[in-house]
């Protein structure tokens, strides 16, 4: 394959990535804006319990994909550093020098790659978790409302 469709398929790759985690950032939002307006005008009841976590669980969903965000932009600097490394060894010194430049980004790069990996699976678990919240909130209300007839 040469290096223009390799660049195009990582681009659609990366496009892909950023469609997905900015689709969860918008979800979780909207989830908590729900709540938000499923709740006006009630006072606290212990009932509400669930949907107090459900909020808690996507707000930490929206953190953990903002901090998803900014690991992976620093994985495709340390990325971009590491190319600019590869192709010009001669602006180091010496063979020492250029290797542990070397090793910095690597370093860097899977430092980042980690962090970007978990806060994408912290961001979804989190977003599932709200989502299995308020569906218990929805049926304690359900059962509530039944009970009460």
């Amino acid at each position: 394959m040469n290096k223009e469709k390799i660049l195009a398929l990582h681009q659609q790759h990366r496009d892909g990535q950023s469609k997905y985690v900015y689709f969860l950032l918008a979800v979780a939002a909207s989830a908590i804006g729900f709540s938000v307006q499923k709740t006006t005008g009630s006072g606290f009841l212990w009932q509400q319990l669930p949907l107090g976590l459900a909020v808690g669980c996507w707000s930490l969903s929206f953190f953990f994909g903002c901090r998803h965000i900014k690991s992976t932009q620093i994985a495709l600097a340390a990325n971009l550093n590491y190319l600019k490394v590869v192709s010009s060894p001669e602006n180091h010194e010496s063979e020492i020098e250029y290797n542990e430049a070397l090793d910095f980004h690597i370093n860097e790069m899977q430092r980042s790659g980690g962090k970007a990996r978990s806060t994408e699976q912290l961001q979804f678990g989190f977003l599932v978790a709200g989502f299995c919240l308020f569906l218990l909130w929805h049926l304690l209300a359900m059962y509530g409302a039944t009970k009460c007839m």
